[in-house]
């Protein structure tokens, strides 16, 4: 009734007697059969058929409908309003474009353009910020479209010895990729000309290349450049260059010590970016240096710390422990074949006791006091095992797993328990594929960690779970544990019962969640006993 009443008011006399006359119309078609009285599928295509020719009258009406409202905006004062307030209107909408580009021999956000309208088009097509890619190889009347704003160049091998010194006198970014060669490239005559506008420079090589060098002045760009991003991967320079100096992020990767790039060399390349926001280090490493021991580098802006890599650091050095940072720095570590606990996590009476500022840390620090879960696993020794400790920091979590003989890790074991008082905010501990040897060890990790609420066993054996519960129960620990998991086990549970019914005589203590988890050899009285003093939860 809504309709009809909008229709009365809005349209004349003959023009809802013509649109009553087309529904009619549309609605009794005279190819359709009388479907009174036929069978239900007569009926269902009938209706089907009705349905169709009312959406194609609604997509014509519709059509109308656009037609008339491309006329309206023809009309509108937006369509007259200068072109620069339209391409402000259009860079929002191809921001994402904008940062992820990649260095490619085609203008910029070309696919981006390809994909709107004509008039868009025209917008983008007038917009200097979408053309500021630079090859070489471009047509004059692409890199013309950019105007006076700074370019981002890109010089492959094939572009290296190709004079765009002009050019480098207004670029925001450089990107150089070095071919595939044993001599060193010679960039010194592409930066003797000052590069006021650049701010970020990515060095690189070939794919597939082993690795490459270059040549660089000792004043590139005459010093006249403000650069905030610097990238070198896989590849060398003169370390001592102030292009890296002033950074706010520096990213290094597959830099190895054929590149004779010391752990000094870099401390003191952090030590000229005071400002620096984001460290990257993807597989690097360093030679050793004997003269590090004091250097401390105070970041107090640094907001993210990536270090992944499986090369090994120059002998336990602690690299972290030199980088001084506000506590909040968010930090993502994986690396491999380190030396041992001391490579990654420096001994309690170096790492906590430097004179720092109070608003810095050492990362050590940070790792230590946001840590929340701690996993400890043994990987097996065989032919192809590389030795060394993998150690893996993300997110507030811990996880060391140690590839040693047996006296190496009862040792690593011992150097890490005394760090662990200092995680006063690790409360889960995680422990797979340990046996009667380590059992101490672990016991004594246990008891240093002094907020521990969920202990695990996963894969360990029956005597090293037994040894651990008896100690516990010997000495009387009365640390507020809440949650006991084995995981594979075959362990009696006899030790476990006893632990618990220590527990269950003093009563500021809660009772423990125990959860078995394709527990094998369970006593039956045991684990009866054991269900009357703890929560206890079995799962396949």
């Amino acid at each position: 009734m809504a309709i009809c009443s909008k229709l009365s008011r809005g349209l004349s006399s003959d023009s809802l007697r013509l649109l009553e006359e087309l529904t009619e119309s549309l609605r009794r078609h005279p190819m359709d059969k009388s479907y009174a009285g036929g069978d239900q599928g007569d009926s269902r295509s009938c209706i089907v058929a009705q349905r169709a020719r009312f959406e194609l009258a609604a997509e014509a009406l519709l059509g109308e409908v656009a037609h008339l409202s491309r006329q309206v905006n023809q009309c509108s004062l937006i369509n007259r309003l200068p072109i620069e307030i339209f391409i402000q209107i259009f860079l929002p909408g191809v921001i994402d474009d904008i940062k992820s580009h990649k260095p490619l021999r085609i203008p910029l956000f070309a696919i981006t353009i390809s994909h709107v309208c004509h008039f868009w088009r025209e917008i983008a097509l007038a917009s200097p910020t979408l053309w500021t890619l630079l090859h070489p190889s471009h047509p004059t009347e692409l890199v013309a479209r950019a105007k006076a704003i700074p370019r981002d160049v890109v010089l492959t091998p094939d572009s290296l010895s190709i004079d765009v010194n002009p050019t480098l006198m207004n670029m925001q970014s450089l990107r150089i990729v070095l071919p595939d060669q044993e001599d060193p490239v010679n960039l010194t005559q592409l930066m003797s000309h000052p590069a006021p506008t650049l701010s970020a420079l990515y060095l690189s090589t070939t794919p597939g290349c082993d690795r490459g060098m270059a040549e660089i002045p000792g004043h590139p760009f005459e010093g006249e450049h403000c650069l905030e991003v610097v990238s070198i991967r896989n590849c060398g320079i003169n370390w001592k260059t102030n292009l890296l100096v002033g950074l706010q992020r520096l990213c290094l990767s597959h830099i190895d010590i054929a590149y004779w790039m010391g752990l000094r060399e870099l401390l003191l390349i952090l030590e000229a970016c005071p400002e620096l926001r984001d460290l990257d280090l993807q597989e690097c490493g360093f030679y050793p240096a004997v003269d590090t021991e004091n250097i401390r580098v105070s970041l107090p802006r640094l907001t993210n710390v990536s270090w992944q890599g499986t090369q090994l650091l120059s002998h336990g050095d602690a690299f972290l422990s030199h980088i001084l940072a506000p506590p909040a720095v968010n930090l993502t570590i994986a690396c491999h074949y380190l030396t041992g606990v001391d490579s990654i996590l420096p001994p309690a009476h170096v790492a906590y006791t430097l004179p720092v500022s109070p608003t810095l840390r050492s990362l050590p620090q940070t790792i230590m006091s946001n840590c929340e879960r701690l996993t400890l696993s043994i990987t097996t020794i065989c032919r192809h095992t590389s030795y060394g400790l993998a150690f893996t920091y993300d997110d507030g979590g811990i996880t060391l797993s140690f590839a040693y003989t047996r006296p190496q890790l009862l040792e690593q074991l011992d150097r890490l328990s005394p760090l662990l008082s200092n995680a006063t905010k690790l409360k889960s501990l995680h422990m797979t594929n340990f046996n009667r040897q380590e059992s101490a060890k672990l016991h004594a990790i246990i008891r240093s960690i002094p907020g521990l609420k969920d202990v695990c066993f996963e894969w360990c054996w029956g005597d090293c779970e037994d040894y651990i519960f008896n100690a516990l129960t010997a000495e009387e620990w009365t640390q507020p544990i809440k949650r006991i998991i084995l995981r594979h086990s075959h362990n009696s549970l006899v030790s476990l019962v006893q632990f618990a019914q220590f527990r269950a005589t003093i009563s500021e203590l809660l009772p423990i969640e125990v959860l078995l988890r394709s527990h094998r050899e369970a006593d039956p009285e045991a684990l009866n006993a054991l269900r009357t003093l703890a929560t206890v939860s079995l799962e396949s």
